[in-house]
């Protein structure tokens, strides 16, 4: 069987599901590591479409995580990530859409708000993994690769401070479903936990994620981590138990 790929930006939390779920089952795959904005002609080539991730199976290109993960559990059974019973199945997968939908997007632009004012230490984390020269392309190009996903991600102050206010609505939806419990569905890890776990792994910042996380935040950034202290040590410990490579 020829080698899963995975067409990724390694910064990328949508991508760390995918990239998670592939070791979970401990499939063998390759990284194919491409550098924001530069990866837009690589999607649209490979699915007509010009975000990541992107998962090649012999010779098909499945694109968005939520369908990946879909297509891992159909093709590679063991373990499973989500439950075949209808009511839990469905719960597992809500779960998930919740993720993508309420935390996922609103982690990247607050994230993305902050580390974009300090380019040395984002920019390490754009090219993790990928081609030798992707820091110096990205040094020369970042004013107009800032500009142009503060637009298109409508990163600025008055969205980012809607973002906080949602991202902590969802956070405490999440720290009740986990009152007195380990996981979000039942007794065990799923997908669900690893939906959460790796769309909140940014201000988390586990080591098992893959990239250089910075030695120091901005202060806005460290306030949120504070903030959320609660949840994003769950999502360590999620990491230390269930995460590896």
């Amino acid at each position: 069987m020829a080698v899963l790929e995975l067409y990724q930006l390694a910064i990328s939390h949508y991508c760390e599901k995918v990239r998670w779920a592939l070791d979970y089952k401990q499939v063998e795959w390759r990284a194919r590591n491409l550098l924001p904005g530069l990866h837009l002609k690589t999607a649209k080539r490979l699915t007509g479409q010009t975000s990541l991730p992107i998962l090649v199976h012999d010779g098909r290109a499945i694109h968005d995580s939520s369908r990946i993960l879909d297509h891992l559990d159909a093709h590679f059974r063991d373990p499973p990530l989500t439950p075949f019973e209808g009511a839990l199945r469905e719960e597992v997968l809500e779960w998930e859409r919740f993720a993508d939908a309420d935390i996922g997007i609103d982690v990247r632009r607050i994230c993305y708000h902050e580390l974009l004012q300090y380019p040395d230490r984002v920019i390490p984390l754009m090219c993790q993994g990928g081609p030798w020269y992707g820091r110096l392309l990205l040094r020369g190009i970042f004013p107009q690769l800032q500009a142009r996903m503060r637009r298109y991600m409508k990163i600025n102050a008055a969205e980012t401070l809607r973002s906080r206010d949602r991202l902590g609505q969802a956070i405490a939806r999440v720290e009740a479903a986990l009152e007195g419990r380990s996981y979000l569905v039942r007794d065990h890890f799923s997908r669900a936990d690893l939906a959460v776990a790796a769309l909140l792994a940014p201000p988390a910042m586990p080591p098992g994620y893959g990239v250089p996380w910075p030695a120091e935040l901005p202060p806005a950034l460290a306030a949120d981590v504070a903030r959320y202290g609660t949840v994003l040590g769950w999502v360590r410990s999620i990491y230390d138990r269930h995460r590896s490579r």
